[in-house]
């Protein structure tokens, strides 16, 4: 007789744990409109890591009237370039406007549009005393759905495109930090309402 294997009984276990419980007819579940939030974002930590380093990322989104929000981002990442001996900290000051067709809150569905300014500074033993430093500026479109998994986590599928409008001029190329271009992504948010 064949026994299942203590993997897939895991498994298993945690799948109907994970499962939602039913709503009870005498109280549906609504879920509570999301106006405002301050969020961490874990984007740049990912973003960091890949490039030797680390970084964080934090966000305030509030909605102006329904449908559309106005976003605030600052960032901070340290991290190694792909040159020999040239290190880089940077610092993103960014403002979007996200339109959420679906519903008047920061849920779901949305189409964005921004800018944001990067400050580069170039640090470590083959940095030339002229060029330790950079400011990129652009523009960003994105589209995406955001989800909230848990009262706190909120998951962002999105993808965007970025036009830089100057920068890198030291060091064009260093790395795949501040490319033009499409860039998808994943993000975890921890949100403060």
């Amino acid at each position: 007789m064949n026994r299942p294997s203590p993997v897939a009984l895991v498994l298993a276990v945690s799948a109907l744990i994970a499962l939602p419980l039913p709503a009870t007819p005498s109280a549906p579940q609504e879920r509570a409109p999301l106006k405002s939030a301050f969020s961490l974002d874990l984007d740049y930590a990912r973003i960091g890591l890949e490039n030797d380093g680390w970084g964080i990322g934090f966000g305030y989104e509030r909605v102006a009237i329904d449908h559309l929000s106005v976003k605030g981002g600052f960032a901070h990442m340290t991290f190694k370039t792909t040159l020999e001996g040239v290190y880089c900290t940077t610092v993103n000051v960014a403002l979007l406007a996200n339109w959420y067709p679906l519903y008047g809150d920061m849920n779901r569905l949305y189409l964005g549009l921004g800018c944001g300014t990067d400050f580069l500074n170039y640090f470590g033993p083959a940095v030339e005393r002229d060029a330790d430093g950079d400011t990129i500026i652009y523009l960003e479109s994105v589209a995406g759905w955001k989800e909230i998994l848990f009262r706190r986590v909120m998951l962002d599928v999105h993808a965007g495109y970025n036009l830089i409008l100057s920068g890198a001029e030291n060091y064009p190329g260093f790395t795949r930090y501040g490319k033009e271009g499409f860039i998808p992504g994943i993000t975890v948010k921890i949100i403060f309402r």
